[in-house]
């Protein structure tokens, strides 16, 4: 359990934290960008990564649903993955 809410807060919460942080900056001086990490947990589902998987899919929806709520403010964010090309052998 503790590695599992630890891996939430690191992937989620801290990236809530950090948008947090730099949004109001943002808005104050007419917008920016915000790229988040996602990764391949986010992409298809990982065995024996159930927190990694979890936290980083619920970071691409938190990036969407933001992206949504400040895009008439000139901010763009968005989530990319750069290792997540294809699902990986699990066989």
């Amino acid at each position: 359990m503790e590695h599992w809410l630890q891996t939430i807060e690191i992937n989620l919460i801290g990236s809530f934290y950090l948008v947090r942080a730099i949004l109001p900056s943002m808005l104050a001086t007419g917008g920016g960008k915000i790229i988040q990490f996602s990764g391949g947990g986010a992409a298809y589902g990982r065995p024996f990564f159930t927190a990694y998987s979890a936290s980083k899919a619920s970071l691409v929806r938190f990036t969407e649903s933001l992206a949504a709520e400040v895009r008439d403010k000139n901010i763009e964010i968005n989530a990319i993955a750069p290792w997540a090309c294809k699902e990986p052998d699990v066989g």
